[in-house]
């Protein structure tokens, strides 16, 4: 696998599901990641730790796409 370091990814969904096992592939292959989610900080959470304690570097970013307001918003 070619290596991803220095890159950023923004995996829409990144909290659960196949979105969280993406999320940890592509930090493993040295992206930092943004965890996106809509509702469930906690789960986004999760996979932010589970990415930190493999020695990658994430956060989680909440946001409801389909509004204008949230994209544009301050992280």
């Amino acid at each position: 696998m070619a290596s991803l370091t220095g890159k950023v990814a923004i995996v829409t969904g990144g909290s659960g599901g196949l979105g969280s096992a993406i999320v940890q592939q592509i930090a493993a292959r040295g992206a930092k990641v943004v965890v996106h989610y809509a509702r469930g900080v906690e789960n986004a959470q999760k996979v932010v730790s589970a990415v930190e304690s493999e020695g990658g570097e994430a956060l989680a970013l909440q946001a409801d796409l389909a509004q204008v307001e949230d994209i544009r918003r301050d992280i």
